[in-house]
């Protein structure tokens, strides 16, 4: 039995001037890695961009990528502070990314909305030269670090190992449809559905070509 090759891929649209991403061209898709046509798309024609990434199409269409990436592309270690009350309703501490020089501010507030079942509202900071919006498996882990860390379940002033490649059998359970019933907090600015939230920062809007 042979290993599967280890492949990178970005799931996002390749824009103007971009290394990486998805490519659509005339219903066919063409994957790029830093300037590179890596992969060709293997579905039939897809004409619907918001459909393609709401429902995860690029899985199937590339089935040679073994992990892929949102925005940016992280892997190094986390440092978080405990935090300390700002007001009644937030709680605001650090967290440092590989270095005690690259740090932001993270935040936990109450919620009072039952519509989200009281779930916390998570905020969180990016690394300073990798802060793509778009990256929402390194926002999620670094939420659910901030909250585990809350409930002592992950110490704190201790460095962590942090990646936000997420391998292909990982995708469809990381973007859930339903991020307060998933991970029991919520994305700061973002809705609860990371699907759409995937198609909303790349400004793809539903029926979008």
């Amino acid at each position: 039995m042979t290993e599967e090759k280890e492949m990178m891929g970005f799931a996002q649209l390749k824009r103007n001037g971009k290394l990486n991403g998805i490519q659509f061209d005339n219903n066919a898709r063409t994957l790029w890695l830093a300037g590179e046509q890596i992969a060709s798309g293997v579905l039939p024609e897809q004409d619907d961009r918001y459909r393609y990434f709401y429902e995860l199409r690029f899985l199937d269409d590339f089935p040679q990528i073994t992990h892929w990436a949102f925005g940016s592309a992280w892997t190094q270690q986390v440092m978080l502070k405990r935090p300390e009350q700002s007001d009644g309703d937030t709680l605001r501490g650090q967290i440092f990314f590989a270095s005690e020089e690259d740090l932001g501010m993270y935040s936990i507030e109450r919620s009072h909305d039952p519509l989200t079942r009281l779930a916390p509202i998570v905020n969180v900071p990016l690394p300073k030269l990798f802060s793509q919006a778009l990256n929402l498996p390194l926002r999620i882990v670094l939420a659910q670090m901030v909250t585990q860390a809350l409930d002592d379940e992950l110490p704190y002033d201790q460095w962590q190992l942090v990646t936000s490649l997420l391998p292909r059998d990982n995708v469809v359970d990381v973007l859930t449809t339903d991020m307060v019933g998933t991970y029991g907090f919520r994305l700061k600015y973002l809705p609860l559905d990371l699907r759409q939230a995937l198609c909303e920062l790349q400004n793809i809007s539903l029926g979008g070509k």
